[in-house]
């Protein structure tokens, strides 16, 4: 049976233990995850934690809503058993009435689903496993001409430990503004991924030492996943972020079988991913409003 728990009922260790046990799991449905991008959260889980679905609840006007976290592509219901048709279904059908508004992401697992109306959203993924060579085999034209560029304008591309620094540079750079809620937020995902050993860094420099680029990875067992970059004009003008994938695609090799690049449904930045020979994965998109969802602008 399926149960609604709100956030004080669940119990962290047994949706830990289900989330690392299910072979869809993903680093977004963790409990520490969760509790930066959606302080909070609650939870549908069927029996004894055999299957979980975080709900990411807020509240505006004394009603209760569900919405995809920043940072957090994919969640949806996760389980070491098969995720059925059925399951995504029953699930869905246990979202308590109280949330009058929903406009969430689930995961590729969770698919099959045809009762409920679902949005399809682009992920891309680069599979490891073929080697290096087979991989660059596979870059298309724009993208070996950009990684040319990169390498004839002196630019090196190195790991860093220094989250407060990247945070910095990446609000000052990225062409995404974010609200001072979601800095603080994206600062202690990274702190804390470093805490954990599963954060990495890199940055380009230039031949004067100077950052023109930067990019945020998150370990998770077999998948390295591409969260937030940043770029100057110098080295957006440089192809720097082209080399910085390129040497995070390399070393990564002995460690992970995908390169997640989290996809995009950005036209420009659909085709920076697949031009690495990345392969489109969809995922579901699930929504409904039960009221006027103005009042959620």
């Amino acid at each position: 049976m399926i149960h609604y728990l709100s956030h004080y009922q669940i119990d962290k260790e047994k949706w830990d233990e289900c989330i690392g046990n299910s072979p869809n799991r993903l680093v977004y449905g963790f409990a520490w995850f969760l509790d930066i991008v959606s302080p909070g959260w609650e939870a549908l889980v069927e029996d004894d934690y055999r299957s979980v679905m975080p709900l990411p609840s807020k509240q505006k006007y004394g009603l209760h809503y569900l919405i995809q976290p920043r940072f957090t592509q994919q969640l949806g219901i996760f389980s070491p058993q098969p995720v059925t048709r059925e399951t995504v279904r029953s699930f869905l059908r246990r979202i308590p009435k109280k949330f009058v508004w929903c406009n969430i992401n689930l995961n590729q697992a969770n698919c099959e689903e045809t009762i409920f109306k679902f949005t399809l959203r682009t992920n891309y993924e680069l599979d490891l496993q073929a080697g290096y060579e087979n991989i660059v085999k596979r870059y298309n034209e724009n993208t070996r001409r950009n990684l040319k560029k990169a390498a004839s304008s002196g630019i090196n591309v190195e790991l860093s430990d220094d989250t407060a620094f990247f945070v910095e540079l990446y609000q000052q750079q990225s062409n995404v503004k974010h609200e001072g809620i979601a800095i603080e937020q994206f600062y202690q995902l990274i702190q804390k991924s470093f805490d954990k050993g599963i954060g990495r860094i890199a940055l380009a420099k230039n031949v004067r030492n100077e950052i023109v680029a930067g990019a945020f990875y998150l370990e998770d067992r077999e998948r390295l996943i591409y969260l937030a970059s940043f770029t100057t004009s110098w080295g957006q003008d440089a192809s720097a972020m082209f080399l910085i994938m390129d040497r995070m695609i390399e070393g990564s090799l002995s460690q992970f079988n995908i390169f997640d690049f989290e996809g995009s449904m950005v036209p420009g930045i659909a085709r920076f991913f697949k031009g690495f020979g990345a392969i489109q994965r969809d995922y579901p998109q699930f929504s409904y409003k039960l009221v006027n969802p103005l009042l959620f602008v």
